[in-house]
């Protein structure tokens, strides 16, 4: 007689190639665990509150803060008898131990980032020369015991010179990445560098419409303030003391008349003096290039050849700026019954919801197993892939 699987989902924590959860000693018990799966502006975490009555784990079982584990979900006989899915949720260190009671409890909590190298703490000062952003996140990523994945189109151009002044490596090459209109994740040991643009270019992986039962609850915002219908940049060239206005004006923008005013400086090559830094004062300024240009092409030519590519990237300040702010125009969460499917950085289709219905960037899934069950939570955004 063909036994029927029972439907089910567990995660298992390996330290040292042990599943920890599945070992569990005396009458301690998983009372929950999560993992939250983030795109760049925050780690992968996970997050494991275990029940012990008896103190084994407190006593004898608790993980060394800073140790690397592998976390990872599976749900069998999820959505026919035989169906089994697993999520491989990557490696993590562990960064936090929180022990309370009565009844006693303990949280364990990690991050994808590797803790005991100092990625995200360590602050240094260094420059980096004749380098693009591939060469920074090889020798970054090297530097961290972590795998350097490019995930690009676009062949990143070379500066003469960038510097690193008193900031982490991960916050430095992060604020690196957004200037060049780029994103970073740490995933199982891997430093990937990606473009939201292209990624939200992609098609749908889902479809979530209203009414449907695996959709547990909703809740939908709409937001004007501080979102632009379009952004305007100027600069001054520097050889030539002429004022350039560039304007982005995307097709696709919320419903506003509000225009963004982009006032930065930019760098127009090895006659733009800056000071302050390593090797150089307010008093001796040294020379520095900033930003991701090619300062050698797309000259206006009213300029005679001088100041040349900045009307580009001023557009391209321009353009990061206004979907930095329009990002928070039309947000969208869902509460749904688990699946390892859903993944942060895929892209979903709404429809049934009116207003709402529209194509959606998955900007952090946060799975969860506890007493009610397995359940995800969707924080999504609207796609914008045109600027």
């Amino acid at each position: 007689m063909l036994m029927v699987p029972t439907r089910r989902a567990k995660a298992s924590l390996l330290v040292g190639g042990i599943d920890v959860l599945g070992i569990m000693p005396g009458s301690s018990r998983v009372i929950s665990f999560g993992y939250e799966d983030n795109t760049s502006d925050k780690l992968d975490s996970i997050k494991v509150n275990i029940a012990d009555p008896e103190r084994t784990w407190m006593m004898a079982h608790m993980p060394e803060e800073g140790i690397e584990c592998k976390a990872s979900f599976s749900a069998n006989a999820w959505r026919t008898p035989f169906d089994f899915r697993v999520l491989e949720c990557g490696t993590f260190w562990i960064d936090e131990i929180d022990c309370s009671g009565p009844p006693n409890a303990i949280d364990i909590k990690g991050n994808s980032a590797p803790v005991p190298t100092g990625i995200k703490d360590e602050k240094k000062s260094r420059s980096w020369e004749g380098v693009d952003i591939r060469d920074i996140q090889s020798r970054i990523a090297s530097e961290h015991g972590l795998e350097a994945v490019w995930d690009v189109e676009k062949t990143p151009e070379k500066v003469k010179r960038t510097d690193q002044i008193e900031k982490t490596d991960m916050g430095y090459f992060r604020d690196k990445c957004k200037e060049a209109g780029l994103s970073i994740k740490i995933h199982n040991k891997q430093l990937i560098v990606y473009s939201e643009k292209e990624y939200e270019a992609r098609p749908s992986s889902f479809v979530f419409a209203y009414g449907s039962s695996n959709i547990l609850s909703w809740n939908f915002a709409l937001r004007l303030a501080d979102v632009y219908a379009e952004a305007e940049a100027a600069y001054v060239n520097p050889e030539t003391g002429k004022l350039t206005k560039v304007k982005v004006s995307p097709k696709d923008v919320p419903k506003t008349k509000s225009k963004l005013a982009v006032n930065e400086r930019l760098a127009y090559g090895p006659d733009d003096l800056i000071g302050g830094g390593i090797g150089g004062s307010p008093l001796r300024p040294r020379p520095r290039i900033t930003g991701w240009q090619d300062w050698d092409h797309d000259d206006p030519a009213s300029n005679n050849g001088k100041g040349k590519n900045g009307r580009a990237a001023a557009k391209g300040k321009a353009e990061k700026k206004l979907k930095d702010k329009n990002k928070k125009h039309k947000c969208f969460e869902l509460q749904m019954v688990g699946d390892p499917a859903y993944l942060s950085g895929l892209n979903a289709q709404i429809v049934g919801f009116g207003v709402f219905d529209d194509k959606y960037f998955l900007e952090s899934v946060s799975h969860d197993i506890d007493n009610s069950g397995y359940t995800c939570k969707l924080k999504m955004r609207k796609a914008i892939s045109e600027y």
